[in-house]
């Protein structure tokens, strides 16, 4: 028998009991069992924090009569072994036989965790009786509590654990682990991380101090540093700091001892390197709870060789990753079934997560903490550059096969893979940027990843990248570098940076034709087209679309033909001449939609829309536009919804639909600004304040005239010729009403920055207010449009995304929509919104 042999017992201590037992009844001649003692729970010498739903819902599963088990698992310094602690002295009136606890962070051999459950019951080992059976013996007829802490290095004990819950039918355990124990009784609970803030919205500080994590370090700090304050000066650094941190117990409390000498923003400046900061925890704990690398350090040591490989090599990964990717870029030697039984290992083990994405594939990712340590570990196991070139190969091939995909039928399960792994191509490049480095490789991917960046209104940031790449390969000259210049072009010229754009695509356009490169020749072409039209310069817009349109014709390139149609449809447009323009948007459209072209579609519905208007044919104009402002929502083309939001918006000003026209101008103006979209704020200052013209507000519409022309002399854009009559009939008109107060007006408009325009024009009048609710409702048209997607059940995030506007903007329509009606739950705006017929919009 296993547990038969006798071991000297130098742990066991007690004197015996003057009970008779059932066992001492049952088993005459041998000496009875000690008594238990109703408890021996460590005193807690911290209070817990922020674990109230936590501490309700295994206290409560403990109390079911089919919960024998319960494993508390989770990442380590998560807190499994205080929530435990905290539940069963809770518990303690639940057993009256008592609340027994054992620690098995010592223990490593199989015997030991039955020899620690008997010295923490004071049983005696014995030559004659193994103690497996005298444990069985002794809790058969008690109701008692074992909580077995620390047990993932133990794992094979596990079958002990179920023999003494078959034999002892009123006993329960429970455990904590970072790896469930595997055994029929067992019931899981995932202990969570502490909930906390987004830094970027945060509430006042005395509502961050009610978030759990936030509430721990405050607490934490303070027994640092007494006079520590949770303040409007140091609120956003804390919330940093707990979201930095992944809300892990431990990383927090270690960080907050730090307050005795640096305040949170200097810490949350060295969390650059989180385990080299969070070393200082108290010495009466063990040794691997003392510092965040150790705590993590402990559960890297219980892995086997191959899964310490793959943990490490997981690391490179940003923000997770798919089982594709980890196949390519881990190299776990075998059948491929033995890269998902280890990615299955490292997730039981609570060192990886499982999440899944919309369409069902799951990813992996690590908390930051963790892979932080895998990072370190594996740039000390010399794998480092290895597995860095292979996660760029692989992006970089992933960013390759998303490319033409891009321009067909799967465009928004492309964008939506590639906005996955956003933060992995930004790792790549950031590689590639580096000493050890490929250049190429980062020309290629950057220049590949502007459709997505242009598309999903990353262009801060794609430019970032393409400038970064270009000056790593200044010497370079391949038509990579030709597609990185166009593409940086593009970017500058959405943008406003009419030079800046017009110089890269003239670099462009010279390195192409010298290379032979026909398809960069012609984007540069068409990008030198889009300036000169948008600075006025007709003749040569024409010229230069002219010449992409018979190169494209040469090569029976589509996509080339369609660009270039649409090209000469807007300079047709600007010089004012309709039907030329309907004709090349029409047959620029036919070609889009042939090739199914999403993004293509919708830009020709929205111009073709805008010059039905001109024509006069407003209904026309208003479906063409719905039509492509539809298709630019469903992709997340966030610069394509802002620009139908404002064509949509002339065509409602048009129709005297003043109300819808500001509402419209303002969601775009918001879009635009988001994106930094210079030339489209102007557009909708200009429409913002023609909307305060026809409404009367004489001296905001003279301001943001004003501010408008001032913007759009800052980045040398013209206005189109077909409005100049409408624009300046309507700066007239505002003249005429304010008489000799207009100059100062207009004068301080122009000298207003754009974020001050902004503000301005976004702030509502009561005229346009009133304006935007039908009669009897209290709601305005964006507020009714919310208030639907709210009665369809969908979050924020969910309506931020379908109406194309940011998740902080969806919050407050929400919390004007519960104002305005008096209410306190979305329940009872989904309620109302059922009453007032507005339920059954889609």
């Amino acid at each position: 028998m296993r547990h038969g042999r006798a071991r000297k017992s130098r742990h066991h201590t007690g004197t015996r009991s003057q009970r008779s037992t059932p066992m001492s009844r049952s088993l005459p001649g041998r000496r009875p069992l000690t008594a238990l003692a109703h408890q021996n729970l460590p005193a807690p010498l911290t209070p817990l924090i922020g674990r109230q739903q936590e501490i309700a819902a295994v206290r409560d599963r403990l109390r079911r009569k089919n919960v024998r088990m319960l494993t508390l698992t989770g990442p380590p310094g998560v807190g499994k072994t205080r929530l435990a602690l905290e539940v069963a002295r809770r518990l303690l009136a639940n057993f009256p036989d008592g609340v027994v606890f054992v620690d098995l962070a010592l223990v490593r051999d199989l015997e030991g965790v039955v020899f620690e459950i008997a010295r923490a019951l004071k049983i005696r080992d014995s030559l004659d009786w193994p103690l497996l059976a005298r444990l069985k013996e002794y809790f058969r007829h008690k109701a008692l509590l074992l909580v077995l802490d620390n047990f993932e290095q133990v794992l094979p004990a596990a079958p002990d654990v179920a023999g003494l819950l078959a034999a002892c039918p009123r006993l329960k355990v429970l455990a904590t682990s970072r790896a469930a124990l595997r055994i029929s009784a067992e019931h899981e609970f995932p202990v969570p991380p502490l909930a906390h803030p987004d830094p970027d919205r945060l509430p006042p500080p005395d509502a961050l101090a009610a978030y759990p994590a936030v509430a721990l370090f405050v607490d934490r700090a303070r027994s640092a540093r007494p006079r520590f304050a949770l303040t409007l000066q140091n609120a956003r650094a804390v919330a940093e700091i707990c979201q930095r941190l992944d809300g892990l117990p431990l990383a927090l409390e270690l960080a907050a001892t730090r307050i005795r000498v640096l305040p949170p923003q200097e810490i949350l400046k060295h969390l650059q390197q989180r385990l080299g900061l969070l070393t200082s925890g108290p010495i009466d704990l063990p040794a691997r709870q003392r510092t965040l690398s150790g705590a993590i350090g402990w559960s890297y040591d219980l892995l086997s060789p191959g899964e310490r490989m793959l943990f490490r090599h997981l690391g490179v990964f940003a923000s997770g990753c798919s089982i594709e990717a980890a196949d390519a870029v881990c190299k776990v030697e075998g059948h491929p079934h033995h890269l998902l039984d280890a990615l299955t290992s490292l997730i039981d083990k609570s060192l990886l997560r499982q999440e899944l994405r919309p369409d069902g594939e799951p990813r992996f990712a690590m908390l930051e903490t963790i892979r932080e340590y895998a990072q370190e570990r594996l740039a000390a196991s010399g794998e480092s550059d290895a597995v860095q070139r292979r996660h760029a190969a692989y992006f970089l091939a992933l960013a390759d096969r998303a490319e033409p995909e891009l321009q067909g039928p799967d465009q928004s399960a492309w964008l939506a893979r590639l906005e996955a792994d956003h933060d992995n191509f930004r790792a790549a490049l950031s590689w590639c940027l580096g000493e050890d480095g490929e250049g190429e490789t980062g020309l290629r991917l950057a220049a590949i990843l502007v459709p997505f960046w242009e598309i999903r209104g990353y262009w801060n940031e794609g430019r970032r990248w393409l400038e970064a790449v270009l000056r790593n390969a200044s010497g370079a000259s391949s038509a990579a570098k030709v597609k990185a210049l166009n593409g940086a072009g593009m970017l500058a010229f959405q943008q406003g940076d009419f030079a800046r754009a017009a110089a890269l695509a003239e670099e462009s356009l010279s390195l192409g034709r010298a290379l032979g490169d026909r398809r960069g020749t012609v984007t540069a072409l068409n990008i030198l087209g889009f300036h000169a039209c948008a600075t006025g310069d007709y003749g040569r817009a024409e010229a230069l679309g002219s010449e992409s349109l018979t190169m494209c014709r040469e090569v029976a390139d589509p996509l080339g033909i369609a660009d270039a149609l649409h090209i000469l449809g807007l300079v047709a447009r600007d010089r004012g001449d309709p039907a030329q323009a309907t004709a090349s948007l029409e047959e620029s459209l036919r070609l889009s939609r042939a090739l199914d072209a999403k993004w293509r579609v919708a830009i020709n519905l929205t111009d073709l829309g805008l010059v039905m208007r001109d024509r006069g044919q407003h209904a026309q104009a208003a479906a063409l536009i719905e039509e492509g402002l539809q298709q630019f929502r469903a992709l997340g083309h966030r610069h394509g919804t802002a620009t139908a939001q404002s064509h949509l918006a002339t065509v409602a000003w048009y129709r005297r639909q003043y109300d819808r026209a500001a509402a419209l101008f303002s969601d775009s103006l918001i879009l635009r600004r988001e994106l930094g979209d210079v030339r489209g704020i102007a557009v909708c200052l200009v429409g913002l304040a023609a909307v305060a013209s026809a409404t009367r507000q004489d001296e905001k519409a003279a301001r943001l005239f004003g501010a408008g022309e001032g913007l759009r002399e800052s980045i040398g854009v013209s206005l189109p010729l077909f409005i100049r009559g409408d624009y300046e009939r309507l700066v007239g008109t505002t003249r005429r009403h304010l008489a000799d107060a207009f100059q100062a007006l207009w004068a301080e408009g122009r000298t207003m920055t754009v974020d001050q325009a902004s503000d301005r024009a976004l702030a509502t009048s009561p005229a346009v207010e009133r304006a935007a609710r039908p009669p009897g409702m209290p709601l305005t048209r964006r507020e009714q449009e919310v208030a639907v997607l709210v009665a369809q059940g969908r979050t924020n995030r969910e309506i931020a995304a379908m109406l194309v506007i940011t998740e902080k903007t969806a919050e407050n329509h929400v919390q004007h929509i519960l104002n305005k009606l008096g209410f306190r739950s979305r329940a009872q705006i989904a309620a109302w919104t059922v009453e007032h017929g507005l339920g059954t919009r889609s």
